[in-house]
This record gives C-alpha cells, sequence and structure tokens, in this order.
C-alpha cells in the first residue's frame, strides 16, 4: 500500500524492535507455560508460515501437574478433607464437598486437556493474527511488539501470584485451628482458581488484541475523515505541474486504503468468530463453574450469619476471609470476561460509525463509493462474542445475576424445609 518513494518517509517514524510479530512477542513467556504444564506445543515461524513444534519439557511439566493434581483429589475424597467445614459446619454436611470436589476435578480434567493441547496446537488461529498484523502494517502503521510482549508477560506472571496469594488465604484461615492441615485439598482449591484464571485469561488476551487491532483500524478510517493521512500531504514540499493528476492519484490511495481497511476488518471478524469457535465450550464451562461457586458459598454465608456465628466473632473473620475469596474470584472470573468481550464488540462495532461519517464528509465522489461499500460489509459483519450461542455481552452478565439468585433460594428452601 506505501509506494517505494515513500518508505523514507515511513522509516524515520519506526523504532528499532526488540520483537517483530506476534509469535516473537508471546514466545518470552513461553518458559513459564511450560512450568505449568500449558505449553506441550510451541509456535516457530518459518518464512512467514506459522508451525507447532512439540515440547517434551512441556510434555514432563503437564503430566507432573496433573498427576499432582489427581492425587491430591483422589486423596482428599478418601479422607474426606474439608476446608469449610473446619471453620463451620454446614447443614448441607459432605455433600457440598463432594460437588465441589467433582466439580473441579471434571473441570480441571478437561480444561488441562483443552490448553496444553487444543489451544497450543491451534496454528490456524496464531496464523491469521500474524497475517492481520502483516495487513496493518503495509498501511503504515507500527505495531509495538514490545509493549505487547511485556502485557503477556503480566498475564503469566499473574498465575504464579494467583496460586501463592490463593494458599496464603487458606493458611491464614485454618493455620490457626487446633487440627491437621489438609494440604491435598487446598492444592486441589488453589490449582483450580489458576486453571479458571488460565482459562478466561487466554480468553480475555485474545480478545484485547482484536480489540487493539479494531482500534487500529478506527484510527486509519478516522485519519481519511478528518484528511490527516499521509496521502494529503504527498505532494506538499512539491510544486505538482498537474494539480487534476495530484488529486487522482491521492484518492486512488486513499480508496485503496479504505478497501484494505475492508479487508483487515474482513479478516478480524473472522478471526472473532474462530477465536469464539476455540474457546466457546471452555468461556461457557468456566462462567457456569462460578455461578455454581457463588451459588454454594452464598448459601454458606447466609447460613453461617443466620446461626449466629458472628458470636464466635474470630472465627467468623476466618470464615469471612474463606468465603470471600471464593465468591469474589469466581464473580472476578466472569465479569473480566464480560468486560473484555464487550470492550472489544464496542470498538469493532465503533468502525461502522466512523465509516459513515467519511460517507457524509465533503470528500471525492470515488471515495465516497469506496466508504459505502465498506459500509455495506459492516451491515453483515457486526462484531459480536457468542460462546455456544451465549452472547456474553452485559445481558449475559445480567441473566447469571438473576440464575444466582434464583438458585440460592431454592436452596435455602430445600435445606431449611429438610
Amino acid at each position: 500500500m506505501i509506494p517505494i518513494k515513500m518508505n523514507k518517509y515511513f522509516k524515520k517514524s519506526k523504532k528499532i524492535r526488540k520483537y517483530n510479530n506476534y509469535v516473537e512477542a508471546t514466545h518470552a513467556t513461553l518458559s513459564i507455560k511450560k512450568i505449568f504444564g500449558m505449553a506441550v506445543f510451541e509456535y516457530k515461524t518459518t518464512q512467514g508460515t506459522i508451525v507447532s513444534k512439540f515440547t517434551y519439557w512441556g510434555l514432563v511439566c503437564f503430566l507432573f501437574w496433573y498427576s499432582l493434581f489427581i492425587y491430591c483429589a483422589y486423596t482428599a475424597y478418601t479422607k474426606d478433607q474439608s476446608i469449610l467445614r473446619l471453620l463451620y459446619d454446614t447443614k448441607l454436611k459432605q455433600y457440598g464437598d463432594d460437588y465441589e470436589r467433582i466439580a473441579t476435578t471434571i473441570y480441571v480434567a478437561y480444561a488441562m486437556w483443552k490448553l496444553p493441547f487444543s489451544l497450543n496446537a491451534n496454528t490456524d488461529y496464531v496464523q491469521n493474527n500474524f497475517d492481520i498484523d502483516k495487513s496493518i502494517e503495509s498501511l503504515g502503521v507500527s505495531i509495538d511488539y514490545d509493549k505487547f510482549a511485556i502485557r503477556a508477560l503480566i498475564f503469566s506472571l499473574s498465575h504464579l501470584l494467583v496460586f501463592f496469594a490463593r494458599g496464603m488465604c487458606m493458611w491464614v484461615t485454618i493455620g490457626h485451628l487446633d487440627t491437621k492441615v489438609p494440604h491435598e485439598r487446598m492444592f486441589q482449591v488453589a490449582y483450580t482458581d489458576v486453571i479458571a484464571l488460565m482459562i478466561s485469561g487466554y480468553y480475555c488476551f485474545s480478545v484485547a488484541t482484536l480489540r487493539e487491532r479494531y482500534s487500529m483500524v478506527n484510527s486509519i478510517l478516522n485519519e481519511i475523515k478528518e484528511q490527516k493521512c499521509w496521502e494529503y500531504s504527498l505532494f506538499v514540499r512539491g510544486k505538482p505541474t498537474n494539480m487534476d493528476k495530484t488529486v487522482e492519484l491521492q484518492e486512488q490511495y486513499i480508496c485503496k486504503k479504505i478497501r484494505m481497511c475492508a479487508k483487515i476488518h474482513c479478516m478480524l471478524f473472522k478471526v472473532s468468530k474462530r477465536l469464539c469457535d476455540i474457546f466457546g465450550f471452555a468461556i461457557v464451562v468456566t462462567m457456569f463453574f462460578s455461578f455454581s461457586v457463588i451459588v454454594l458459598y452464598m448459601f454458606y454465608f447466609m447460613e453461617a450469619t443466620a446461626s449466629c456465628l458472628f458470636h464466635d466473632l474470630r472465627m467468623y473473620v476466618f470464615f469471612l476471609m474463606y468465603v470471600f475469596w471464593q465468591t469474589a474470584y469466581a464473580i472476578s472470573v466472569v465479569f473480566i470476561i464480560v468486560l473484555f468481550s464487550e470492550n472489544a464488540a464496542q470498538v469493532g462495532s465503533h468502525t461502522a460509525n466512523i465509516t459513515h461519517e467519511i460517507i457524509n464528509a465533503d470528500l471525492s465522489p470515488s471515495i465516497t463509493k469506496e466508504a459505502m461499500q465498506l459500509s455495506l460489509q459492516l451491515l453483515h459483519q457486526v462484531p459480536t462474542f457468542s460462546c455456544c450461542g451465549i452472547i456474553v455481552d452485559y445481558a449475559c452478565l445480567h441473566s447469571g445475576g438473576r440464575s444466582v439468585v434464583t438458585f440460592l433460594v431454592i436452596l435455602l428452601q430445600f435445606v431449611m424445609d429438610a
């Protein structure tokens, strides 16, 4: 898209970068993923093509964490280990813990297959992102992959932070009791929290990347609307002999740029649908699991408060710490999934507004015609994030909240009547 004569114009604004593409930027966090057993495959770029490579170190770490979790889950079940019942003897007795053990075991077993094998072996999705970045850079937009790499590193380190913070929270709540600490149950709970963060984090990281690319397309169209793109200053220093030819050349490049924006937006739309296909079931399971945890622990809180556990203030405070972490963490997981999806959809939908402003602006007929073609395309490609038929937006969050209240009332009536 950039003329050869204009290469020097753009080279001045480009910085020397440590990472040159999407794969190199995310490769910096590969060691952390391998340690957690989340990277059995790694990506490599060979002449612009993305290929996946099997890693033995990633497989060894995966087998270690998987075996450790199965051992802890089995031990916690056979010994009937419980953290909550050490703090408060609920009317649900062992049934609440049994449900939680079964749910966490099934969820982690699925996630431990989904993350290292299904996601990391999907080269088509990464190749599409790689091609989108090349198309955006062909329009003269510089993508800061160093910033992208820092964001990926922070995301990976947050898993370690959550794991140790969760373990510390449980240790503080039950460490003062004159009883044996259920280490296996503690590991099972902490590792489940990390897995839920990984699933939601991978999804939100990918959605945030799409949002940033949508924003770049919007910036390019905004420059065209405000007549600030480089095509309008192409012949500023020189004195063109034929002004009509100059205007025609400017319009030609601007029309090509609009067509390129339409192509990139189409690629982004396809990638967003591909992203929903990859993560759809995992996100639905994660949200369902989080909502069930909220219902269960809100019931524990209401039951303990109604039974006047607060008379033993010290025990009640430790009980609140444990319950608050469970409910707040589950709410946070659901909220960030909805928040990132909604923000990306809003930025992607804003492209249509900018396109209509270009149509209504006082520009040439050829530019207006290209903008109208783009507007027609955007009419059929409205960005939404749908997981297994469920649109992930604020309405979904409201429906989830109503479901939590409904099931909580049913559970309270069932237990109180019994």
